[in-house]
C-alpha cells in the first residue's frame, strides 16, 4: 500500500502522526501496537513520546507499506541533533513496522537536509534506512508506478522571517529547461508529488499581495511552471494521481485522466 501524508510543520508532528496512525490499525487488525515509554521529550511544542514497537502475535497487515510525505517536513528548524534524533526514531519506528517513508522538501524545510551524502541506494548515509529524503526530479518505481518527486514551493510570509533562520532563499521550485522535461518525459511516470501544485489544480484563484508585487509574480511563475511540467509529461503516458500539500485543505478532484489529491495538514491518505 501507499500512503500520502500532508504537511506536518516538524518531525515531532510527524513521530505523532505515524504513532497514532499504526495505534488504530493495530485496534482495528489486532497485529500492530506500538507502546511509549515513560520518557518523552519537550519538541516544537508539544511533547513527544520515545516509542517503542511492539509486534504482537499475527500476520503484520501493513508490512511493506510505502508512505509518502508532500513537503513541509519541518526539518531544520531546530538544533541539527534534535532533528537527527527524531529522523532515527522514525526509521526505527518504520523498521518495526516494516514501513518506509519518502520525503520530499516543502518551503519550511531546510534544502541542506536533502543535499547530505546518500549510499548508492538512495538513502542518507548515517543509517537511516527507513526514511528517504528524494531529491527533485527523482523517478522511483514503488508498487509498479513509476513516481516522479518535485519539492519546493514559494512562502508566501517569507518577508516575516529571517533568512538561515526559518526561510531559505533555495526553498523555490527548481524550474528546468523544456529539453530536460522531454527527456523526464521519456520514463513514462504514473504519479507526481510536490509541494505546490499546477496552476489547472485547487486552488485556481491565484495568490494577490499588493504590498509585495514580486511575491506574486513567483507564486504565480512556480504554478505556470508546475503546469508545464503536466502537460509535458501526460502528453506522452497519462499521469494517474498528482498529489500535493501546501495550502493546507483536502481536495480531491478530477481533471482527465488525472486524479489530483490536496493533502490536508497531517493527514494520511491511501493512494489508489
Amino acid at each position: 500500500m501507499i500512503f500520502t501524508i500532508g504537511d506536518t510543520h516538524g518531525l515531532s508532528n510527524l513521530l505523532n502522526v505515524l504513532t497514532y496512525h499504526f495505534r488504530r490499525c493495530a485496534n482495528k487488525r489486532k497485529c500492530i501496537m506500538v507502546h511509549p515509554t515513560n520518557k518523552s521529550v519537550i519538541h516544537n511544542r508539544s511533547i513527544v513520546y520515545r516509542t517503542k514497537p511492539v509486534l504482537l502475535s499475527g500476520t503484520n497487515t501493513l508490512g511493506n507499506s510505502t508512505f509518502i510525505h508532500v513537503g513541509d517536513v519541518g526539518i531544520g528548524f531546530h538544533r541539527w541533533y534534535e532533528d537527527m534524533w527524531f529522523i532515527t526514531t522514525i526509521d526505527r519506528l518504520l523498521k518495526a513496522m516494516k514501513c518506509r517513508i519518502k520525503l520530499i522538501r516543502g518551503n519550511h524545510d531546510n534544502p541542506l537536509f536533502w543535499n547530505y551524502t546518500y549510499n548508492v541506494e538512495g538513502h542518507l548515509s548515517w543509517t537511516a534506512l527507513q526514511v528517504h529524503l528524494v531529491k527533485d526530479y527523482t523517478v522511483l518505481k514503488i508498487e509498479g508506478n513509476h513516481v516522479l518527486f518535485i519539492g519546493g514551493a514559494v512562502s508566501i510570509d517569507r518577508h516575516e522571517r529571517t533568512e538561515g533562520v526559518d526561510w531559505w532563499k533555495d526553498e523555490v521550485v527548481e524550474q528546468r529547461s523544456d529539453e530536460d522535461l522531454a527527456r523526464l518525459a521519456t520514463k513514462k511516470i504514473d504519479v507526481v508529488i510536490t509541494h505546490s501544485a499546477p496552476s489547472y489544480a485547487y486552488p485556481i484563484d491565484s495568490y494577490k499581495n499588493d504590498y509585495y508585487p514580486q511575491l506574486e509574480r513567483d507564486t504565480a511563475s512556480e504554478r505556470t511552471y508546475l503546469q508545464k511540467v503536466y502537460d509535458v509529461l501526460n502528453s506522452v503516458h497519462p499521469i494517474k494521481h498528482w498529489c500535493y500539500g501546501h495550502f493546507h485543505k483536502a481536495k480531491t478532484e478530477y481533471i482527465w485522466p488525472t486524479k489530483f489529491q490536496c493533502c490536508d495538514i497531517e493527514a494520511i491518505t491511501e493512494l489508489r
